[in-house]
């Protein structure tokens, strides 16, 4: 249930508070009240000691919009997959007024097609990264002779900090350091205007009495109707994929933001999609029987 996504976007308030007063933050001491769906979070509230980071994030977000913001000058967006220039983010704060707290790639993908990914152009202008998939066969590539190389001996594993929080979770469930941090899990009314049992991300607690979910309140108005769309969708392709039903698995398809093409054409795509993973699909005999 762990995604760093959330990680990256306190870095940027800390950055934006470093910008206004000359003092650099670390992410852990800026306070964030969070809530959404993995990869499509957002923050309602952020604090450093007692200071509200909210307006020094809104000044921040003004000054750099149109060029955008590259945390890591080392780094440019159209190099790297995983870079962007922040400016997604930018742009979804200044329609709604709270934080899009996801990488841009991310972001983009949960919103209507058209405004972010439209066109190879569009993402230009946008200033992100695409994941590409000779990328991921690529990096799959590496990761499977790199296992090799260690199981064979040939390398030795190197220990190393990697971003996230495994270790300090453990610790935490131990009793050694409670702490708490962003985590998906099943909603228990952290998010009170998310159907109960659905997957949410929001802070929880880590103790020794496990891990316990932080009441985060509500998904703010206009915000929430992205989430709703993306949380019902995930419901109907969890039993589409359960009961192997086609039309409610089409649905699911039809539905999504980024399915921004007619009906006849969203079908042929459906179609094609799922014959290139048959191999992978239980139900594609039954599903192109029952067409």
């Amino acid at each position: 249930g762990c995604c760093h996504e959330v990680f990256g976007t306190q870095k940027i308030l800390g950055l934006a508070y470093q910008e206004k007063y000359g003092k650099f933050l670390e992410r852990e001491d800026v306070n964030v009240n969070v809530v959404g769906v993995n990869h499509f979070t957002w923050i309602t509230d952020a604090h450093y000691h007692n200071e509200d980071l909210m307006p020094i994030y809104k000044e921040f977000v003004e000054k750099h919009y149109k060029d955008g913001y590259i945390v890591d000058s080392s780094t440019h967006w159209m190099n790297n997959t995983f870079v962007s220039a922040e400016r997604v983010k930018f742009d979804l704060f200044r329609r709604y007024g709270v934080i899009a707290a996801a990488g841009d790639r991310h972001l983009a993908e949960f919103c209507p097609g058209y405004w972010y990914l439209h066109s190879p152009e569009t993402v230009k202008e946008w200033k992100f990264g695409l994941t590409t998939v000779d990328w991921r066969k690529e990096d799959l590539a590496k990761r499977i002779d790199k296992t090799n190389k260690l199981l064979a001996g040939e390398e030795e594993f190197e220990l190393r900090v990697t971003g996230e929080e495994g270790v300090k979770q453990m610790k935490g469930i131990l009793g050694i350091e409670p702490f708490v941090t962003n985590v998906n899990m099943p909603n228990r009314g952290q998010i009170t205007n998310l159907p109960l049992g659905v997957v949410v991300e929001t802070n929880a607690f880590f103790s020794a009495r496990g891990v316990q979910p932080v009441c985060a309140g509500a998904i703010p108005k206009g915000v929430d109707s992205l989430v709703h769309r993306v949380v019902y969708g995930q419901q109907l392709t969890l039993e589409a994929a359960i009961t192997g039903d086609y039309e409610l698995a089409f649905k699911a398809f039809q539905n999504d933001a980024n399915v921004c093409i007619s009906p006849e054409k969203s079908r042929e795509l459906f179609d094609q999609m799922l014959a290139n993973t048959k191999a992978y699909l239980p139900f594609y005999d039954q599903w192109v029987k029952s067409k």
